[in-house]
């Protein structure tokens, strides 16, 4: 495995690992990198190798889904049914965000990335970094690296006691900042997780991004709160 840190390389290295971060991807190989939460452990939406290793990885069962990491909003049409302008709108105001939007899936979007049902989640985070990486490689799964069943109350920022995961990627891409934060972090992490339906919008999981901020998001597009 290949592990670099973030601070210490210069902006024609990063993009270096980028391409060497799409190759792996494309190949079905695993990278761990940060996102505005955690560190992710990510595979290729469409490489069905790469999303088995996910789960392996992880120990998670086959019947809960993964979500999608993309780099911009204009990119949800691609995975998911986005059923009018106003929740265009809504997307393009909420993202980047940590937020996970579940979303009706497009039907080449595979059942193995979302344990069987007919909807993905989607999220766009909100780091340069992180979108800069995603728009090199595609879309990635965007999944914590945790063992299924751990709790996330704040991972740790030493990524490398997470070795019983770490050990099934590729490339592992460090940030010191992330790690500083989630060193400091007292709070649970993670993304909030959203449900729409036609116009109603669901909490699943109040994450990093609170409630009262998705609240004014959907006041202000006219969506209702289940």
């Amino acid at each position: 495995m290949i592990s670099i840190t973030l601070a210490d390389k210069e902006e024609n290295e990063i993009l270096s690992y980028f391409s060497m971060a799409k190759e792996i991807l494309d190949q079905g190989g695993l990278i761990i990198y940060p996102t505005d939460t955690l560190y992710g452990i990510g595979a290729s939406i469409y490489n069905e190798k790469g999303i088995e290793k996910v789960f392996r990885a992880k120990k998670r069962p086959l019947n809960l889904p993964l979500s999608a990491a993309i780099h911009a909003a204009s990119q949800i049409y691609r995975l998911a049914m986005v059923e009018g302008e106003k929740l265009k709108y809504f997307l393009e105001d909420l993202f980047p965000s940590k937020t996970t939007v579940l979303l009706p899936k497009k039907e080449e979007i595979s059942m193995s990335l979302t344990g069987g049902s007919n909807f993905i989640g989607v999220r766009v985070p909100d780091s340069m970094f992180t979108r800069n990486l995603l728009e090199h490689t595609g879309p990635i799964t965007s999944t914590s690296v945790n063992l299924h069943g751990e709790l996330l109350e704040p991972l740790s920022g030493d990524i490398e006691k997470m070795n019983e995961i770490i050990a099934h990627a590729d490339l592992l891409i460090k940030s010191r900042g992330l790690d500083e934060k989630l060193t400091e972090s007292k709070e649970r992490s993670g993304s909030t997780i959203i449900k729409i339906v036609h116009n109603s919008i669901e909490i699943i999981r109040e994450g990093e991004m609170k409630n009262t901020d998705i609240f004014s998001i959907t006041r202000r597009w006219g969506f209702e709160l289940a």
